[in-house]
């Protein structure tokens, strides 16, 4: 019985993982969506304000290049763990941004700031992603969905967040610049418990084996003796030889080989790969 109720529970946490990645993969993607949004808006404001005669110059792209290279220093902090959290202080910086601007502080505090946080938002969608791959099913379509994303949120919005900043209604750009906040902030929590609870390592099984104990069992179900054991973890656990073998364990080659022609006859394999099947699925 509760054989039959472990059995049943297995799929029943595999399909809630599923959906966990589901979740957070969807999560992610309206993250990009929305964050390309608010990013676009503060591009279009910069390129509103060169154009009508404000010239920047290229240093911006020095500092583009700059908060590349920081985000790939900063994200990697505790494997990443504080990824989110800093991308959000970026995106909160960002929408302020968008709102002082539209209450008119100067124009050199939007610049810097989406230079700046555009370094950040693209090293983030592209590790956000590539992390996320390697749990899907389709990771190659997974890895390279974030430039996608926002390529196309870019494109989409362009036009529209343009018309909105040249009719100069401010009020109307700075609730826009609000609402998508407070969305970031929504997708950004469900997201975080998300992929924690996809990257959490699973508890192994209270019934598998420790080590010692699958080679106690190995040894005594096929009558091994100590020394057959050591040529068998060689051979299990690397490529070597029959005179590499014996020179890590100090025996002669025929000593060896005459180990390695017993572990064949007493467990029945062909092959090295066999063996080591059998060792892992006893």
């Amino acid at each position: 019985m509760t054989e039959t109720a472990g059995a049943s529970s297995e799929p029943a946490e595999d399909i809630s993982l599923t959906r966990k990645k589901r979740t957070a993969g969807i999560m992610l993607a309206l993250l990009v969506v929305l964050m390309a949004c608010v990013f676009s808006t503060l591009d279009n404001a910069v390129t509103l304000r060169h154009a009508s005669g404000t010239d920047i110059g290229q240093w911006p792209r020095l500092l583009l290049a700059f908060s590349g290279l920081a985000a790939g220093f900063v994200f990697d902090i505790r494997k990443r763990k504080y990824m989110g959290l800093i991308m959000y202080c970026v995106m909160m910086m960002s929408v302020l941004s968008i709102v002082v601007l539209n209450l008119g502080a100067p124009f050199l505090i939007g610049l810097v700031v989406f230079y700046l946080s555009s370094g950040f938002f693209v090293v983030f969608f592209t590790a956000g992603f590539m992390e996320l791959s390697r749990h899907m099913r389709l990771p190659s379509l997974w890895a390279g969905m974030g430039r996608a994303m926002n390529n196309v949120s870019a494109a989409l919005i362009a036009s529209g967040s343009v018309a909105l900043l040249s009719t100069g209604n401010s009020l109307a750009a700075i609730v826009i610049a609000l609402v998508l906040f407070v969305a970031v902030s929504v997708a950004m929590a469900v997201y975080t418990a998300r992929m924690n609870a996809v990257m959490e390592p699973k508890e192994p099984p209270a019934s598998q084996k420790s080590d010692e104990e699958r080679r106690e069992a190995f040894i005594a179900k096929y009558g091994l003796t100590e020394r057959e054991w050591d040529v068998f973890s060689q051979m299990i656990s690397s490529d070597s030889s029959a005179q590499e073998i014996a020179d890590c364990l100090f025996l002669s080659k025929r000593t060896v080989e005459r180990h390695i022609s017993a572990l064949y006859e007493k467990t029945g394999a062909k092959s090295r790969i066999t063996m080591y099947l059998l060792y892992r699925n006893d």
